[in-house]
């Protein structure tokens, strides 16, 4: 596998889980809500965790913007589009707080996991700062979706 391409195979592995579990016109309820609280959100995130604060450096990439790969940008937007898809089954705060941490923790597992195989280094970061950051994250998209009254828990 070539290293550089290491960013669109995960863009491409995600896409092809979001086809496979999400319904098509699921996948068109929530483009938006993948492309803003994904794309919008990766872009912020990593553009202050690799430039701002340089907290982690990726290591590979073909097409990079300011020192972020592109596929990693791409990469955040088909698993928001699953979050907002399975969080409507949601129906107590206990078990909002367990998809959050679920999700907060599958995140946490390939963030590292691309650190474990080289594609990334950690600066001034741990995997419980990952998933931290994730947890919050995710806890933000959370919100969203019960202020756009997709997720009735309450």
């Amino acid at each position: 596998m070539s290293t550089t391409l290491v960013w669109f195979y995960l863009f491409t592995v995600l896409t092809a889980a979001m086809i496979l579990l999400v319904p098509p016109n699921r996948i068109k309820e929530f483009l938006s809500f993948g492309l803003i609280g994904g794309g919008l959100i990766a872009i912020i995130l990593q553009f202050l965790g690799v430039n701002v604060f340089e907290l982690w450096k990726f290591n590979a990439a073909l097409i990079s913007i300011n020192k972020i790969p592109l596929g990693i940008l791409f990469a955040w937007i088909p698993p928001t589009i699953i979050f907002g898809h399975f969080a409507y089954k949601i129906n107590s705060f206990l078990k909002v707080v367990i998809y959050i941490a679920g999700f907060a923790l599958i995140t946490s597992i390939i963030t590292y996991g691309s650190v474990l195989l080289g594609y990334r280094s950690y600066l001034n970061w741990s995997p419980y700062l990952d998933f931290l950051l994730a947890f919050i994250t995710h806890l933000g998209l959370t919100y969203y979706l019960i202020y756009q009254q997709k997720l009735k828990f309450v």
